[in-house]
């Protein structure tokens, strides 16, 4: 079973099944039962949307061509991409390891700035208690006055 998808903004009229019919959804398009009800009601295409939706359609395209499209000669509905892919970023080619490598990189990140944040806080304090900051302050002084 597959299901038909319109474009607004000069986007073609595309028929999706298995995971490219779940990565529309995802990208929150609506999909309709026959070509013509999808026609009559087209799916708005926002900057977020139109990327990913740029790939669904050159791969329909190429589907027509092979005839591999929904109920095409040489059509394979059992793909074996899961919906774990799908949902976790198969829509912008991104699998579910470099989700967790991104997820690691900001996690890193966090930690660098709490430690610099840290150094910088250890740094003012130690600062305030030896006096340090009046004899900088003085020092700035007599620069600022030559």
């Amino acid at each position: 079973m597959a299901t038909w998808f319109a474009f607004q903004g000069g986007y073609g009229t595309i028929q999706l099944a298995g995971a490219q019919e779940k990565q529309a959804v995802v990208l929150g398009f609506h999909g309709y039962a026959t070509k013509a009800e999808a026609e009559a009601k087209r799916n708005k295409v926002n900057i977020f949307q139109a990327g990913p939706l740029n790939l669904l359609e050159e791969d329909y395209k190429t589907a027509l061509k092979t005839d591999s499209q929904p109920g095409g000669k040489n059509s394979n509905l059992a793909d074996p991409k899961s919906i774990f892919n799908v949902a976790t970023g198969d829509v912008f080619n991104i699998n579910a390891t470099q989700w967790f490598i991104r997820i690691g990189e900001v996690a890193l990140g966090i930690v660098l700035i709490a430690i610099v944040l840290g150094i910088v806080l250890i740094a003012v304090g130690l600062a305030k208690l030896t006096g340090i900051q009046n004899k900088i302050s003085e020092v700035a002084k007599v620069a600022t006055k030559v």
